[in-house]
């Protein structure tokens, strides 16, 4: 039996969850992320992240909940009244009551009378258009309508983002980020409290992790079901009890492991690599223009980056954080700081070149198309030229990948042990390792059809092309500027190996706009019969992805 638990042990740290440092590595992320958001110095929501990914287990179903704490204090009507909180009693107006609730829950009372919530003050602030949109009356007063809270932040935060009702919480059409719009009470019910003075075997839970849960609001199964339903659980927890240990063995991410299990891999001395390289993305972030100024975020990264006093593991992940919030607002805000050319913008431009710079340690060849495509918009060709050729070097057919959880862990695992390690191993490898999709947005303010980069069936509001498609047309482009005939035709030539190539086997909105870039490219030199042929190519592609879906 010891034996069979080493395995599954060993099992779980090799294909399910990861090794000690790997989910620790992991947490800390999540923790350096929520510090990232929450430095802008806007108290009035506090983002957490939590769920098992946030907890360091990254694996087929693993979700990410964030918690938005809207910074509104609740008190607790159950809580004992002491000289302090009777003085809170008379600055709260949100008050919880789990007497007018099912057992385990709680309504948000509101108290319309107080003054924080009279007309003037409710259209003042969001809170308070929140509050008076969301207040319902009952026979046991004025409550928040869950409902109605859920719907209006949808309609507030999630203007570019689709997502859809799930329980009490948003959630992404993929199900894999759960949004849950929170308000804060300090006082624990006292209707749970039998939870925390029951007697308890083994010691388990932990005294530690029992404190933790009593400062977090929730019983979410007590009267939950009733009838059939609570049959049912009550049959599939009895049906797992009586198995024992090996019902662990019926999920789904366990379908692999045997009793006769053996290590296929050494422990892999690249644990950081493993572990932070698949949630690069995760510090997705839409910043404005007026962010390449001055950025909070960027600035805490730069602090923490240099405060030696912090781990280097640690250094690292807020150094990834910068350079990912680098490629965001390079990427955002290219357009907005490139249309107009008087002092200010120049300085504006500057700025965003930084950034720009910045942000080719994320993804070298996108990284390198941004800022050539800045020396295009601003004539400079042949320097154009020059960083379009550099970033040929980094396209090579065995790093056109992105790096998932699989594919990255067996890259580093069958690394050999003896390789030496730098210290910047890890941005090298995101940095040459990775090519992503070229992305830039918004697209450039113009309706001129004759423009080089728009042409499109519905215009987007982005620009998203594969970097390797990219490439070509854009130093099609620069030879056509410069009237350099035997270089343009070359160019063509590989733009259309490429896109014939490309379309084989890939993402339909990649295939249509690659289609569409090679059209334009034909187009330019006037031969209408092959811009015909990539344009049919195109349509036909985008109705088949119709009839498909």
């Amino acid at each position: 039996m010891e034996e069979i638990s080493q395995r599954l042990y060993t099992f779980l740290c090799e294909r399910v969850v990861g090794s000690q440092k790997i989910v620790l590595y992991r947490r800390r992320f999540f923790d350096v992320r929520d510090e990232f958001l929450n430095c802008t110095g806007k108290k009035s929501v506090e983002y957490v992240s939590s769920g098992s990914m946030a907890e360091g287990l990254h694996f087929e179903g693993s979700d990410l909940d964030i918690m938005f704490i809207c910074q509104l204090p609740v008190q607790n009507n159950d809580a004992k009244s002491t000289s302090s909180t009777c003085k809170l009693m008379n600055t709260h107006f949100l008050f919880l009551d789990v007497h007018i609730a099912q057992p385990g829950f709680g309504m948000i009372r509101v108290d319309q009378n107080h003054p924080k919530l009279n007309n003037k003050s409710r259209h003042r602030s969001q809170f308070g258009y929140l509050l008076s949109k969301c207040v319902v009356v009952t026979d046991f007063g004025a409550v928040l309508s869950g409902k109605k809270w859920k719907s209006i932040n949808a309609n507030l935060n999630f203007k570019t983002m689709s997502v859809k009702v799930n329980g009490p919480c948003l959630t992404t059409l993929d199900n894999s980020i759960d949004f849950a719009f929170a308000l804060k009470c300090d006082n624990w019910a006292g209707i749970a409290n039998s939870f925390f003075t029951r007697s308890r075997s083994a010691n388990w839970p932990a005294e530690i992790l029992l404190e933790k849960i009593r400062q977090q609001e929730h019983n979410m199964i007590d009267r939950k079901f009733e009838g059939r339903p609570r049959e049912a659980l009550v049959a599939i927890l009895k049906k797992f009890y009586d198995i024992g240990w090996v019902s662990v063995l019926e999920c789904q991410s366990m379908k692999d492991f045997n009793c006769f299990y053996t290590a296929k891999f050494a422990q892999s001395r690249h644990e950081f690599n493993i572990a932070i390289m698949p949630l690069v993305d995760m510090f997705g972030y839409a910043p404005t223009i007026t962010e390449i100024v001055g950025n909070k975020r960027f600035d805490l990264c730069v602090d923490k980056v240099s405060n030696y006093d912090l781990s280097i593991k640690t250094r690292s992940i807020y150094l990834l954080c910068l350079i990912c919030l680098s490629a965001d607002i390079a990427s955002e805000t290219f357009y907005r700081s490139h249309q107009n050319s008087n002092k200010n913008d120049y300085s504006l431009r500057r700025k965003w070149f930084c950034h720009a710079i910045i942000a080719t340690c994320k993804d070298s060849l996108s990284g390198w198309l941004r800022i050539a495509l800045y020396f295009y918009f601003n004539a400079q060709y042949n320097e154009a030229l020059k960083v379009l050729n550099y970033g040929r070097l980094t396209c090579t057919v065995e790093k056109l990948l992105t790096f998932n959880l699989r594919d990255c862990t067996e890259f580093f695992v069958t690394r050999p042990p003896h390789e030496k390690l730098q210290t910047n191993a890890t941005f090298k490898d995101i940095r040459l390792r990775t090519m992503r999709k070229f992305m830039l947005r918004p697209e450039p303010n113009t309706a001129i059809e004759a423009d080089p980069l728009i042409h499109l069936f519905d215009k987007p509001h982005v620009i998203v092309c594969p970097s390797v498609v990219f490439l070509h047309y854009i130093q099609f482009l620069c030879f056509n500027q410069l009237n350099d005939i035997t270089q343009l035709r070359d160019s063509l030539q590989r733009l259309h190996w490429t896109v014939k190539n490309y379309c084989i086997g890939r993402i339909s909105l990649l295939k249509i706009r690659s289609c569409l870039y090679l059209c334009r490219a034909y187009q330019i030199i006037g031969n209408e019969k092959e811009a015909l042929f990539w344009l049919s190519s195109a349509h036909r592609i985008k109705d088949k992805s119709s009839k498909s879906q």
